[in-house]
């Protein structure tokens, strides 16, 4: 039993040493590579500086407020509210509400 047991421990670290090295060894083969590639070149991009006119101020006045009354979620928990003949198939004998149609 006891042969068995140390069998199993000397198998079970032979490989958790594999799978540890191997690890550490990729670990120093990455660090190498990028250590040997160095600073990439930055790339900068240039354009010539000139006048140019700017664009005429315009005036805009206006409010805030539906133009159509297109409020939503206010005809039911998670719906959009819309008037009958602005809704989709409204035309066609749907419904635009649930329960019904």
């Amino acid at each position: 039993m006891t042969k068995r047991m140390v069998l199993m421990l000397l198998i079970a670290g032979v490989i958790f040493g594999a799978i540890f090295g191997f690890q550490a060894f990729k670990s120093r083969m990455i660090k190498k590579y990028l250590s040997s590639q160095g600073v990439p070149p930055q790339t900068v991009s240039t354009t010539k500086a000139g006048f140019k006119e700017w664009q005429p101020e315009r005036d805009a006045r206006g409010t805030l407020r539906a133009a159509r009354g297109g409020g939503a979620g206010h005809g039911w928990a998670g719906g959009l509210g819309l008037p009958r003949d602005g809704a989709a198939g409204a035309g066609r004998g749907r419904r635009t509400r649930r329960g019904g149609g």
